[in-house]
């Protein structure tokens, strides 16, 4: 699923808290819970969206307005991204393997549920039958919509399994390579020649072999120069 659409989408109202666990921090702040708490707090937070789809999926199309689709759906999307986005990041940069761990596993449960979300044909009719009032309601509308065709909601039944299958398959490909690279010790040798280009200062950072090899890693931020 990409955040960045929930993202756009719950720009529209500053988000409620996903729940009590998060009541006490500031916005954009990153809720540390312990791996016990994970699977809960995953729970909720897929839950909690899962709760606005179906009520918006009950609306008559006739009532769909930016108040009534856009406006629920940018609350529940704002507490879903402040949730995820933490969670995504905990599960990159933690020191306990085990929160790590518990937080990949729910971002592969929220990926898949929002997957799932985006291929809802009854949702995706509500949203196209909102008429926008503003630019920023028909910016919002816009992306949101693509994002329910990208994950294939006009496609037929059998085709629509398919691609979520296929989506499922792409972000736990995608955590494992992260992962990967993240936990990756490897030290790779590189003379001066084949640096040619990379500025001094980051040549000085890195450490030197006996043959005057530089030694560069994997982890940051080396595989982002």
């Amino acid at each position: 699923m990409n955040r960045l659409s929930l993202l756009v989408a719950a720009a529209l109202v500053a988000p409620s808290t996903l729940a009590a666990d998060l009541g006490s921090l500031p916005r954009g702040g990153i809720l540390q819970a312990p791996a016990a708490d994970v699977p809960r707090l995953c729970d909720e937070a897929a839950a909690k969206i899962k709760a606005t789809v179906a009520e918006l999926q009950k609306l008559p199309l006739d009532q769909a307005t930016p108040a009534t689709v856009l406006k629920p759906w940018s609350v529940a999307s704002g507490e879903l991204v402040e949730f995820w986005w933490g969670g995504g990041l905990i599960a990159n940069v933690h020191p306990d393997e085990k929160i790590r761990q518990a937080n990949e596993a729910c971002d592969l449960k929220l990926s898949e549920t929002m997957n799932g979300v985006m291929q809802d044909a009854a949702l995706y009719a509500r949203f196209k039958a909102v008429k926008p009032a503003d630019a920023i309601d028909a910016e919002t509308l816009k992306g949101v919509l693509a994002e329910f065709e990208d994950k294939g909601v006009n496609l037929p039944p059998k085709r629509r399994a398919e691609a979520a299958k296929l989506f499922a398959r792409l972000d736990k490909l995608q955590q494992d390579f992260a992962r990967n690279v993240r936990e990756n010790k490897q030290k790779l040798a590189f003379s001066a020649a084949e640096l040619k280009g990379v500025p001094d200062e980051v040549l000085k950072s890195f450490k030197q072999d006996g043959k005057g090899n530089y030694l560069v890693g994997f982890d940051y931020p080396n595989t982002c120069q």
